[in-house]
């Protein structure tokens, strides 16, 4: 994988398919993923995500404070062209609160804010990304609060929320995550660690 004028271009290659008696070459086309000029996210990593063909996993462990993520994803927000964000990594930084910007992305698959500062988990944090958002990892925070209804989920959840300092929520809270969990006969995919308080 290279980059290029802010481009991440995934080799092409050729898969065989071997039949009982034919051979059948399949080509699968490059993927070609568009980061926003380097200076407007750094010192944070741009590249695919691997297995969501054309989205974009942003890479920031150990790197932002609250201003630094915020002006980082709204480059993201606001260069034309840019590819979907599917993943962003913002753990073991200097965050206090969940970036406002996270509920624009609406193909966001994976959030990482582990080993951090938050101290609450609001309502609409992830409101525009209750159909494509699976992985949640809050973990090693500061958290003592979540709203009711914060996790409003249409797609499988897996949520961290260990060794913060939760003592008790409302039973909204994981209510639509629980449901969609059960609804699919308790798939393993689907949980939530609330763990304890090292």
């Amino acid at each position: 994988m290279k980059v290029k004028e802010n481009v991440v271009l995934v080799p092409s290659f050729a898969v065989i398919i071997l039949l009982a008696v034919n051979c059948f070459p399949v080509s699968v086309q490059s993927v070609e993923v568009v980061c926003p000029p380097a200076d407007a996210y750094s010192p944070c990593s741009c590249f695919d995500y691997a297995g969501y063909s054309g989205n974009i996993l942003l890479s920031c462990y150990r790197s932002v404070n609250d201003s630094m993520a915020s002006d980082i994803l709204d480059a993201f927000i606001n260069t034309p062209g840019v590819s979907p964000l599917g993943g962003v990594d913002f753990s073991a930084s200097q965050l206090t609160r969940i970036p406002h910007q996270i509920k624009y992305f609406s193909q966001l698959k994976y959030l990482n804010l582990a080993f951090n500062s938050l101290q609450s988990i609001e309502m609409d944090d992830f409101s525009g990304t209750q159909k494509t958002l699976k992985n949640l990892w809050f973990q090693n925070n500061q958290i003592d609060t979540i709203a009711p209804f914060a996790f409003k989920s249409e797609s499988y959840y897996r949520i961290g929320l260990f060794w913060n300092n939760l003592t008790r929520f409302e039973s909204t809270v994981f209510k639509s995550v629980l449901e969609k969990i059960v609804t699919a006969g308790g798939d393993p995919l689907g949980y939530i660690d609330l763990g304890g308080k090292v």
